[in-house]
């Protein structure tokens, strides 16, 4: 059983090309059958997720350079994703309501099927906002530039050689 649908796109310089365009999940239920998810219904929401990790890590650049006798250790590191990991558990949380919309036909003005990010962008963005609120970096968020971390910062990072501790 082909789990994921592709759609084949043709262009000048290729002759055909298939891109996944709807996963399949199996209903483990009496009827049987397949849920369907789309593909924006995972690429935006991960888009987001790594934002948030984007954004950890940021903060945790900045920690670094503001206190650079300080070290990571396993506890800091994990307490470093403030965003990152609950909204990961907030889409997984979103995606199982998305199953259970499905499962049991709970639909919004009687339309079936209705889409995942109906229920994944509540989760994540609300779960996102509510935390920036709780640590006051809502407006540092709303105006943050990701490109404030210089990539040559993290050359010489890598060519000085630091010891990481591997898990």
């Amino acid at each position: 059983q082909n789990y994921v649908q592709a759609v084949e796109l043709t262009c000048e310089r290729t002759l055909s090309e298939k891109l996944p365009m709807l996963f399949l999940i199996p209903r483990f239920d009496y009827f049987g059958g397949f849920s369907m998810l789309g593909l924006g219904d995972v690429f935006l929401p991960g888009l987001f997720i790594v934002y948030c990790l984007r954004v950890d890590y940021l903060k945790m650049k900045i920690f670094q350079r503001e206190n650079p006798d300080q070290t990571f250790n396993r506890s800091q590191f994990l307490l470093s994703h403030r965003y990152y990991i609950p909204v990961c558990i907030a889409y997984s949380m979103g995606f199982i309501a998305v199953l259970l919309a499905n499962k049991y036909e709970i639909t919004i003005n009687g339309v079936q099927g209705q889409p995942a990010l109906l229920y994944l962008v509540p989760f994540t963005l609300g779960t996102f906002h509510f935390l920036a609120y709780r640590n006051k970096d809502l407006a540092t968020l709303w105006n943050i530039s990701l490109a404030s971390l210089d990539p040559e910062e993290f050359e010489e990072d890598t060519e000085e050689g630091d010891d990481h501790e591997t898990v």
